[in-house]
Parts: structure tokens; C-alpha cells; sequence
């Protein structure tokens, strides 16, 4: 027979389980109502730009990208092409962005993914903002550690060099995730400052930056 002490442990483990999803899920609901554009405002700071980028290939589907492009219109161009039977597809929209549509998007090419059953793909979304001004060192952490915790993410690493202040974190509202010497994460912010127009640019990707900056 079980002991009390041990069932007792087993109920603990489970309990913690439990709240851990509830947590997870509860975190999910929250990122999605969560409004970055406030905390740009609240920073006096200017969305320039906003996208949403999908790469994904199938080995035994083909993917029609007249399909994907139905589903969007105007706002997304897509391509697609088979190479050896293996199928890809790439869809990009364009850059003019809101916060509330890059979410929309992207709520809407995960529900393709999941109808289609494409597994293997990268989603990437990128918005890009203008401070006036250059940012000391300490006004650049504490506009990261304002936006994660916007986006319920809790900080992995940050650096900086070449003229560029780099960070990356991880939040549990994000389903797709990079490894970063090592770690999980899944939201990337850079800023760097332009010289010549006299402003900082942060760019934010998750789960990552696949541009140049």
C-alpha cells in the first residue's frame, strides 16, 4: 500500500503541475491582449514599422501559395517552389504594420500552419521604433526591462558593442523559442543611434531579429 507521506508528495507534485498550465496558459491570454504601443508611448517613442515573416516547407504537401495569399490579400505577398519534392513556402507582408495586425497575422498564419499541418516552418515578427535622441546606458536597460515586462517576459541576456545594445528574453506567451548560448528565448530588442538623423532606432523581433541593424 501507498504510505500517507508518499500520496501525499504525488498530490503536491500534481497540484504544482496544475498551476504551472494555469499559469502558462493564463500568461498566453495576457500576452495577447497586452498593447506594446503603450509602453512606446509612455518612452515618447514612434512605431516606424511592423511585419510579420513566414518560412515553412513540407515534404509531403504541397503548398499552394495562391491559397495563402487569398487568405490575406493586399497585405502579404507570398512565393512558393518545389526543389527536390521537398515544398517551400514564404509569405511576407508589408511593413507598414500595427501592432494590433502583426498580432492578427499572426494569430492567423498559426491557425494555417495547424489546418494544413505544416510543422516545420520559422514565424518572425518585427516592429521597429524611433526615439529622438541618443539613450545612455542606463535608459537603454530600463526601456528592455519595460518592454519585456509589457510582454510578460523576464530578461536572459543583454550587451553591448558595436555601436548596438542587444537584448534577448524569454516569455511563456510566445509559443516559438531560439537558444542563445545555451538558453531559451524568444523576444530579441536592439537599439542602436543614428548619427546623421540624430535618433535611436529599437527593433524589436520574436523570437528573433533576422534582419541586418
Amino acid at each position: 500500500m501507498i504510505s500517507k507521506k508518499i500520496k501525499t508528495v504525488i498530490y503536491i507534485g500534481v497540484l504544482l503541475w496544475v498551476v504551472a498550465f494555469v499559469q502558462m496558459g493564463m500568461t498566453r491570454i495576457m500576452y495577447r491582449d497586452i498593447n506594446i504601443s503603450q509602453a512606446y508611448a509612455g518612452n515618447q517613442m514612434e512605431l516606424v514599422s511592423g511585419s510579420v515573416e513566414m518560412k515553412a516547407k513540407s515534404e509531403d504537401k504541397v503548398i499552394d501559395r495562391k491559397a495563402w495569399k487569398k487568405e490575406f490579400g493586399t497585405t502579404m505577398t507570398a512565393k512558393s517552389l518545389t526543389v527536390n519534392h521537398i515544398n517551400y513556402l514564404h509569405v511576407k507582408t508589408k511593413k507598414n504594420m500595427s501592432i494590433r495586425e502583426i498580432r492578427d497575422i499572426k494569430e492567423k498564419l498559426g491557425y494555417l500552419l495547424e489546418r494544413y499541418q505544416i510543422r516545420d516552418y520559422e514565424l518572425i515578427t518585427l516592429t521597429e521604433c524611433r526615439y529622438n535622441g541618443e539613450m545612455t546606458g542606463e535608459e537603454k536597460q530600463e526601456l528592455v526591462r519595460k518592454l519585456f515586462r509589457h510582454s510578460g517576459a523576464m530578461t536572459v541576456t543583454a550587451s553591448e558593442k558595436e555601436g548596438y545594445f542587444s537584448a534577448y528574453g524569454y516569455t511563456l506567451g510566445e509559443a516559438d523559442s531560439v537558444m542563445v548560448n545555451g538558453k531559451k528565448t524568444n523576444i530579441n530588442i536592439v537599439i542602436r543611434y543614428n548619427e546623421e538623423s540624430g535618433t535611436s532606432s529599437i527593433i524589436i523581433g520574436t523570437p528573433y531579429i533576422n534582419t541586418d541593424y
